[in-house]
């Protein structure tokens, strides 16, 4: 189910009030946001960027990466503002997405030592890191200084917790990490790792929205950034 635009709203207050860390931006959450709301838009409007919130936040050379079996989806774009990259996952909008949520049991992590991760959200990016990979190494021979910035909503926000970890672990490129609304993704050791890996990562939770205590803590699942 889409979000309503009440749904929207509030994704947007919750990036403006959030309490904040000494590098937290508010611009930077409220932008990106936006992008993670467009994310759910008519692939049209996406390529197009024709919409009331595309008019509010500049993305160009932005593509659609997706995989139709598992129903993940995300956009990669430039934003000429912050003269970087933007990759924006897709949360959850059908029974394919759920059964990648419910996918629980752990798998063990190659990029660092002891580290484990939900084995659906590992799935579900390792089906379109090709894909994101392809359009990073094309945007980059366009803009050869551009970093990356991540964001992604719900299932969107694990999503973007895998991609950052693979681009940054790789290329040493990403810049910050802002979700909103993100279950847990791994272990101690790799929520430890990513905290190390990225410092500028954000969490923008609603106080009574469930989907940031699962899978939950017993389950052997830690969250990571702030």
């Amino acid at each position: 189910m889409l979000p309503s635009k009440q749904s929207v709203f509030l994704l947007l207050l919750l990036a403006t009030l959030v309490s904040s860390q000494d590098y937290y931006s508010t611009s930077v959450a409220k932008k990106l946001t936006q992008i993670a709301a467009i994310t759910y838009l008519p692939e049209d409007s996406i390529l197009s960027w024709n919409c009331d919130l595309c008019s509010e936040v500049a993305l160009t050379d932005q593509s659609i990466v997706k995989n139709d079996s598992n129903s993940v989806f995300g956009i990669i774009g430039y934003s000429p503002l912050y003269q970087n990259i933007v990759i924006a996952f897709r949360g959850s909008v059908d029974t394919a997405n759920w059964i990648l949520n419910l996918k629980t049991v752990r798998t063990s992590y190659p990029l660092c030592d002891g580290c484990s991760v939900h084995i659906g959200f590992n799935q579900g990016f390792n089906s379109v890191k090709s894909a994101v990979e392809a359009k990073l190494q094309s945007l980059w021979v366009k803009y050869p200084t551009a970093s990356v910035m991540l964001t992604g909503h719900s299932l969107g926000g694990a999503l973007a917790v895998m991609a950052a970890a693979y681009i940054h672990s790789t290329y040493k490129l990403v810049s910050v990490l802002y979700t909103q609304g993100q279950p847990r993704v791994g272990n101690d050791k790799f929520a430890q790792f990513m905290t190390s890996l990225i410092p500028d990562t954000y969490r923008i939770v609603h106080y009574a929205d469930q989907v940031p205590h699962i899978p939950q803590s017993v389950l052997g699942f830690k969250h990571s950034g702030w």
